[in-house]
Parts: structure tokens; sequence; C-alpha cells
């Protein structure tokens, strides 16, 4: 089975998606991530402070 045509991020592409759905994909799944490590570390900063 393909993903190829689905434009729901949750869906994971092919082990090997065209450069296309890699950057359709990745960035904003990568700034989530990076925002909720942020969150994190604030919160554990407050907690200290």
């Amino acid at each position: 089975m393909s993903y190829d045509l689905i434009s729901d991020g949750n869906i994971t592409p092919k082990p090997f998606p065209s450069l296309g759905l890699y950057l359709q994909f990745t960035p904003p799944k990568l700034m989530l991530i990076i925002m909720d490590q942020i969150e994190h570390i604030t919160k554990e900063f407050h907690q200290k402070f």
C-alpha cells in the first residue's frame, strides 16, 4: 500500500517517500517535537527557580 496521495499529516509515508512528501510532512512534525521539548525544558526551569 502507498500513502503518497494522502495529505493527512498523521499518515506515515512510505519508507522512501519522494522529496516533496518529505518536505510536506517532516518540518511541521519536527517543529512540534522541538516546541514540545522547549516547553518541557521551560517547565523544568521554572520548577527549579
